[in-house]
């Protein structure tokens, strides 16, 4: 009788039926990590903020070209008319941009105006130092009592001061408009400004009742003037956004925050910088989270409270409501100097304080923010992690008042001797001086076993 062969087992090195190569890595080319999180694609080095932001803007000048034709700027307050037109004159004459959008370098601006016009005197204060400078040039059309650049006689007006590659401002109120006749003058405008690769800048006056949407199918680029609280050392500011660049307003390219410093000389000096938010305080406290989370930091908002003054909720509503979050991703951080600049007027030592001296910081320089440290943390409310997220989430609920504010109590065993008074000392346990814990004088209060002592 023939006894049944047993099978073989398996070899581990043996491939099954139904698999023809080996799976299993060589072990120089194990991962060192393995998990959900792992990856065996190498991404290199995380860029910083600095150079996030600088590809997105090398990425939005190269889909782009220098604008030329109209150009339409509206505002509805008449109290930043001028300041406007000034603000729109530095940033084509200083970075031949307007509002973010490239234009062809221009060496002059000629502001047309009619003859014996009173208009002139707001924009010469606001931009009277490009006025020195011969920059910006004032032009009075001669026999023109009312220059109005969108109907027909003005457009003709126009059209004659425009020479190869130069660059024109005028102004106009909506209420004096006529539809068909604007519509008419600005595509006249801007075929010939086209042509020469010329640039017009019509600057719009209008109430907030007034639609002027429509104007933006007539323009090469539609832009909107509005009031903003300035900063430390500022006396204006305004907000350009350029609807034009709608699509790019999510990477913080399009609205741009200019602020006007007045020189000891009387005349203002523009700054522009990607547009934060319209109040000082939540600006400020946009900078200090974002600072925070760049450098791996916590900053609660009761800190945060004590330098801006305003509620906790407050803040967090206010930053957690803004298009740009301090953890943002497309690069967006506060202005260099901003440290000092801010210092001036707010307490931000409650923040941090600086590092000892022998950290290897440069000394003499200008930017603090490579100088600080947060401070020693404290149960001071809740700690910001997720206050302003991409998503506008908030943060939790801060703790009780009477837990956040608690004073810390200390025992006779856990407070140094140096921080005691005397009092405390006298109130220490019995067994501290080596009496026996069972005693009757041990069991007694302390101001019974003084009385019994004396």
């Amino acid at each position: 009788m023939t006894q049944p062969q047993m099978p073989m087992p398996l070899s581990t090195n043996a491939p099954t039926d139904n698999s023809t190569t080996s799976t299993i890595a060589p072990a120089d080319h194990v991962p060192t990590a393995i998990g959900p999180e792992a990856s065996t694609t190498d991404h290199g080095p995380v860029p910083k903020a600095t150079e996030i932001a600088q590809a997105i803007r090398n990425a939005f000048c190269t889909t782009v070209e220098p604008l030329k034709g109209v150009a339409i700027v509206t505002c509805s307050d008449r109290t930043i008319f001028a300041a406007t037109q000034a603000a729109v004159a530095s940033g084509i004459l200083a970075d031949s941009v307007i509002a973010d959008l490239p234009v062809a370098p221009v060496s002059t601006i000629t502001f047309l105006y009619a003859s014996g016009s009173h208009k002139t005197n707001p924009v010469t204060a606001y931009a009277a130092k490009a006025i020195r400078a011969k920059k910006l040039l004032i032009k009075h059309i001669d026999r023109c009592t009312r220059l109005h650049i969108l109907a027909p006689e003005g457009a003709h007006i126009a059209i004659g001061s425009l020479e190869q590659g130069n660059c024109i401002f005028a102004q106009v109120e909506y209420k004096d408009f006529t539809r068909d006749d604007v519509i008419a003058a600005l595509a006249q405008l801007n075929a010939e400004a086209k042509k020469l690769g010329a640039l017009i800048v019509i600057f719009i006056l209008h109430t907030r009742k007034q639609d002027v949407t429509w104007l933006r199918e007539h323009c090469q680029v539609f832009v909107q003037a509005a009031k903003c609280e300035p900063g430390p050392g500022a006396q204006i500011a305004l907000v350009l956004t350029n609807v034009t660049l709608a699509d790019w307003h999510p990477q913080c390219i399009g609205r741009v925050m200019v602020e006007g410093f007045l020189d000891p000389d009387g005349a203002y000096t523009y700054r522009p910088e990607p547009f934060i938010a319209d109040r000082a305080i939540i600006r400020l406290a946009w900078y200090v989270l974002r600072h925070a989370y760049l450098h791996k930091e916590e900053v609660s908002l009761a800190k945060i409270k004590q330098v801006v003054g305003i509620d906790a909720s407050n803040i967090s509503r206010g930053v957690g409501s803004l298009p740009i979050s301090p953890k943002n991703t497309v690069g967006v951080s506060p202005p260099s100097g901003w440290l000092d600049r801010w210092a001036i007027d707010y307490n931000l030592a409650i923040l941090w304080m600086r590092k000892p001296a022998d950290t290897g910081v440069v000394a003499g320089g200008t930017d603090k923010t490579k100088e600080l440290t947060p401070s020693t943390p404290r149960d001071l409310g809740h700690v910001v992690k997720d206050v302003a997220t991409s998503d506008g989430g908030q943060s939790a609920p801060p703790h009780k008042p009477s837990e956040a504010n608690a004073p810390i109590a200390f025992s006779g065993h856990d407070m140094p001797k140096s921080a005691m008074t005397a009092d405390q000392h006298c109130q220490q346990p019995a067994e501290s001086a080596g009496a026996n814990p069972d005693s009757l004088d041990a069991r007694l209060p302390s101001n019974e076993r003084r009385n019994r002592i004396a």
